[in-house]
C-alpha cells in the first residue's frame, strides 16, 4: 500500500468516527428531551416519541456529519475562501 491510500484510510476511519460521535450525542439528546417532554402522555407513548425522535436525529446527524466533512475536505480551497468575502 501506498502512503497515500494509508493515509486516506486513516482520514476516512477519523471522519467516520467523528460522524459517528456527533450523531450518538444528539440522537441521546433528543431522545431524552422528547421522552421527558411527552411524559405525561404516558410511558409508552413516551418512550414511543423518544425513540422516534432520537432515531430520526441520529440519521440525520449521521448524514449531515458525513455531508459537512465532504464539502469540507473536497471542496476547492480557492472557493471556499473566495464566496466567503
Amino acid at each position: 500500500m501506498s502512503t497515500s491510500t494509508i493515509q486516506q484510510q486513516r482520514s476516512s476511519k477519523k471522519t467516520a468516527a467523528r460522524a459517528l460521535l456527533s450523531a450518538t450525542v444528539i440522537g441521546t439528546l433528543f431522545l431524552c428531551w422528547a421522552t421527558f417532554v411527552n411524559w405525561q402522555h404516558g410511558t409508552h407513548a413516551a418512550i414511543h416519541a423518544g425513540m422516534g425522535q432520537g432515531g430520526v436525529s441520529f440519521v440525520m446527524s449521521m448524514s449531515m456529519a458525513f455531508m459537512l466533512e465532504f464539502l469540507f475536505f473536497y471542496l476547492p480551497t480557492s472557493w471556499s475562501e473566495s464566496h466567503l468575502l
